[in-house]
């Protein structure tokens, strides 16, 4: 596609609602029943290792055997997953089998993250999409997060109003067909810039519909519980004023499934399926769930992989029960499908164990396998990020290699 006929649209409707990290305030437990587990014993794979936090995976169009892979901090890689490189493990970018392979570096745009001492932030480089003839023009779209006039702190991230701007940025890959393809780090274009008004929430999501354009999930204002600056009146979004979520961030062509964390994007609390057509315009949640089943959903895909179980079920995680910190709680990152009917259900490694990760996203590669985006620290550091493949269970659970 040439960039004249590039249409940036912001999305403001989305798939999913995810809740800030922050500590909400006290409520009474909206939905008591417990999230049962399913019957699909599921285990993961690792094919990758070494990164700091793998956010998105996507494949590219006429690229069958490639996943690439954005890491926050700034970093594209590009992963084999052919058939005889997708049971490989891949332990990190050293030794060993091959590792992922730098197909973009966009840290220079990025900045240094971190908040709070503990390294955690929802800034970054966090979406990528191909266009539609990508493997003719070589043309790639990268979202991420940029500072403004100051540089990101250290430490601090509740900065005035706006905190940082989101950026979609154009870039050109001489030879898409490559095995060996990267992207040429001159050839960077400018396409939207969004200021955003507080630190996290951010959306991230991009991608080509099937009218061609190119599609922005922009997230909400920040903050949490619907307050501070970015949100409107009636709604949690920005100045486009659309009454979406709060944390709204992923949406999906083709997958009309949606789940909302506890829909605290209604002004007067709680929007759940007992207010049903509140606030007026959107679309009640197919399943939901409270805050004492998980921190906040990290949305996944309409599972079309080998797991004959999980074929046509939407599959998607929790990025941890409790907020991990170093010292403190370790992460507990959860993985879910909904049922035929909606109802939630916990993936089990082996059908016993849960993942003991952060969950941070979710990739699908081409022949339509599913991959958890994980790390062992929930936060922007460290090379602790892993790419899981998941799996049908052999009956022990654990991580499979």
């Amino acid at each position: 596609m040439h960039a004249k006929r590039l249409t940036a649209v912001v999305a403001g409707a989305a798939m999913l609602a995810a809740a800030a990290p922050v500590a909400h305030a006290a409520e009474t437990d909206l939905i008591p029943a417990p999230i049962a587990p399913s019957r699909v014993a599921v285990d993961v794979v690792q094919v990758a290792g070494g990164l700091s936090a793998p956010v998105e995976g996507v494949s590219a169009p006429g690229i069958r055997d490639r996943l690439f892979i954005v890491d926050q901090p700034g970093r594209v890689w590009s992963l084999d997953v052919s058939r005889s490189g997708r049971g490989r493990h891949h332990g990190g970018r050293g030794g060993g089998a091959p590792a992922p392979r730098l197909f973009a570096d966009a840290s220079s745009l990025v900045g240094t993250l971190g908040c709070f001492g503990i390294g955690y932030d929802e800034r970054g480089l966090l979406g990528i999409a191909f266009a539609p003839d990508y493997r003719r023009s070589g043309l790639v779209y990268t979202y991420h997060a940029a500072a403004g006039t100051d540089a990101f702190p250290g430490s601090n991230c509740f900065l005035p109003s706006p905190n940082h701007d989101n950026v979609v940025t154009e870039w050109h890959v001489a030879n898409p067909r490559a095995a060996d393809a990267a992207v040429d780090p001159t050839s960077a274009r400018e396409v939207i810039r969004i200021p955003h008004p507080q630190f996290n929430h951010n959306g991230g999501t991009i991608a080509f519909g099937p009218d061609r354009m190119l599609y922005i999930g922009v997230g909400d204002g920040g903050a949490a519980d619907d307050q501070g600056a970015g949100h409107v009146a009636g709604g949690n979004a920005q100045s486009a004023g659309w009454p979406v979520k709060e944390g709204t961030f992923l949406f999906s062509q083709d997958n009309a499934a949606g789940v909302d964390a506890d829909g605290d994007g209604d002004p007067e609390g709680e929007a759940t399926t007992s207010s049903p057509g509140q606030p007026t315009g959107l679309l009640d949640p197919i399943a939901q769930y409270d805050h004492d089943e998980g921190i906040a959903i990290v949305g996944g895909r309409a599972y079309r992989g080998s797991i004959r179980g999980l074929r046509g079920r939407y599959v998607f995680g929790d990025y941890s029960r409790t907020f991990p910190v170093p010292g403190g709680d370790a992460p507990a990152g959860r993985l879910f499908a909904l049922t035929r009917r909606g109802s939630i259900r916990e993936l089990l490694l082996g059908g016993t164990a849960p993942l003991g990760r952060a969950v941070l996203g979710f990739a699908e590669d081409a022949r339509g396998e599913l991959y958890v985006l994980a790390s062992s620290t929930g936060n922007v550091t460290g090379e602790t990020g892993v790419v899981l493949r998941l799996v049908a269970s052999k009956g022990r659970h654990g991580m499979r290699r």
